[in-house]
Formats: C-alpha cells, structure tokens, sequence
C-alpha cells in the first residue's frame, strides 16, 4: 500500500501544482539536469534508471552528479505511483553530497507531467543536513524521460 509522501503533504499550497508549475513564492534554490539510462524493470516491480550524468546549479550549492538512481513503481491496482531518487554529487570545492528524494501520487500519469511534487533532502559525507534557507520542497519533471531527460527543481518555501 503507497502512503502519500510527496511535498503536496507537506505543503498543501503545492497540492493543486502537480499539473502546473510551482506557486511565485518559493525561492528557487537548485536545478539539476539529469542524462538518465535506459529504464528496467525489476522482479519487485520497480522500475529503475541509472543517472548518466547530471550538472546542479543555483543558489544553494553548485555541483556535478557522480552517479545515482531514479526508481518507481505503480500499484497496478489503484494506479498510484512512488518515486524515490537518490544522487552522490560533486560541489565544486570537491564536498560529496547526498541527494534524496521521494513522491507519491494517487495517479501514475503524474509522473509523466511536469510538476510533480517531491520531499527533497540534502546532505554531506558526513550525513548532516545541508543549512537551507527553509523548507525543501521539489517539482520534479520526468516528462522527457523516454528521451533520457529528467530535471529536479528545488525550492525553499517562504
């Protein structure tokens, strides 16, 4: 059974976002463009895609993706679909830091949209929160992942 897990439950403003793009007050902190790989599936039926490459830039941090993974899986019953993504990234003065986020929707088409609100969390080698200037919330587009494209949007809410 899927939880509701996404930024929409976080930030109920976002609620009505997962077709559209994010409200006007959130600062945008973060945009990471990601290469994705081929996806697969797996006997838990997950879905999973290798992250190719990747490049984050904003406000909060400047960095390079070194690997990661992007997975799903929807509940062929209810056709609601879980999203979690995790990245290792390369700042600039050559810090790790860890990349994980996670969404649930009650449709699987969401996932294909634009918009789709995540629970984006940042952290250093040494597992320690990244110092924000609040609140993360994510609007993640998958929409070009059958062109192996997907970009993450972070934002911190005002």
């Amino acid at each position: 059974m899927l939880g509701s897990v996404g930024a929409a439950t976080m930030f109920p403003q976002w609620a009505g976002a997962v077709h559209s793009r994010a409200p006007d007050a959130p600062q945008l902190l973060l945009q990471i463009k990601l290469g994705i790989g081929e996806p697969r599936s797996g006997r838990d039926g997950w879905r999973r895609a290798q992250v190719r490459a990747g490049l984050a830039t904003g406000s909060l941090l400047q960095a390079s993706v070194r690997q990661g993974q992007l997975e799903w899986l929807v509940d062929p019953a209810s056709g609601a679909v879980q999203v979690v993504a995790g990245m290792l990234l390369v700042r600039r003065d050559g810090a790790l830091i860890r990349l994980r986020d996670r969404s649930a929707h009650a449709q699987a088409a969401a996932f294909g949209y634009p918009g789709v609100c995540t629970a984006p969390e940042l952290f250093d080698a040494a597992g320690i929160a990244l110092p924000a200037p609040g609140p993360l919330a994510g609007l993640l587009d998958a929409s070009g992942l059958g062109r192996g494209l997907v970009r993450l949007r972070v934002f911190a809410q005002g």
